[in-house]
């Protein structure tokens, strides 16, 4: 999962959780656990996953490819 953004008038609605419920939901029943990345600064969207259930796993890297001039 990911990409998932609320309005700023929309924040503490409900909406963000209720699109991760159904998906994950949707996603269960296909048999695909589902999983996020989210950027360690992001504490906002860390915290309404852990207030979920869902637990760190792993860390990652952002690995680019920069050309020689």
């Amino acid at each position: 999962m990911g990409l998932l953004k609320t309005s700023p008038e929309w924040r503490g609605e409900g909406c963000a959780k209720a699109c991760i419920n159904n998906l994950a939901y949707h996603m269960a029943t296909l048999g695909i656990t589902p999983h996020v990345y989210i950027e360690e600064d992001n504490v906002g969207s860390i915290s309404l996953f852990e207030k979920m259930g869902y637990v760190k796993m792993h860390g990652a890297s952002w690995i680019g490819f920069l050309p020689k001039k």
